[in-house]
């Protein structure tokens, strides 16, 4: 099965994990480009649900895709935007997260992706922790390989 993986990053600790990613899969990665914003206006941007900001970004082609992103607070609006413009069979996301109510909000973004494929998975990754035999390992189930 071919996979797409794509990213928003605004630490870089996302992008880390697309990278490990694209290199498990021998794939391009391809990050969600937004607006350079100062953290604090991302951070009350997060506060509003399902708010969109719009995002630049290569078009959806493969049947399975990873997405790789950021727990703010209730929204990552340029991830938001991505997942209501794209499709594929088999979605999986890649959450990196510092605070706390991880669980929470990536069953938020699970509801969301389940409107655009039926098999969805997600992985939850503390950002210093990144392991990279995790995320392989987590790899061979949501691939099944």
């Amino acid at each position: 099965m071919e996979v797409a993986v794509y990213y928003f990053t605004f630490t870089g600790n996302s992008k880390r994990v697309a990278e490990i990613i694209g290199k498990a899969l021998n794939c391009r990665i391809f990050e969600i480009r937004s607006f350079k914003l100062p953290y604090i206006i991302w951070l009350l941007l997060s506060f509003i649900p399902l708010l969109e900001i719009p995002a630049k970004f290569e078009k959806v082609t493969k049947d399975a895709i990873i997405i790789c992103f950021p727990k703010w607070t209730f929204n990552c609006p340029p991830v938001t935007y991505f997942m209501r413009r794209m499709n594929a069979k088999k979605i999986g996301l890649v959450i990196t997260y510092g605070g706390f109510d991880e669980k929470r909000y990536a069953e938020f973004y699970k509801g969301m992706a389940k409107k655009k494929a039926k098999d969805v998975e997600y992985l939850l990754i503390k950002k210093d922790a990144i392991d990279e035999e995790k995320i392989v390992g987590w790899l061979k189930g949501f691939l099944q390989f």
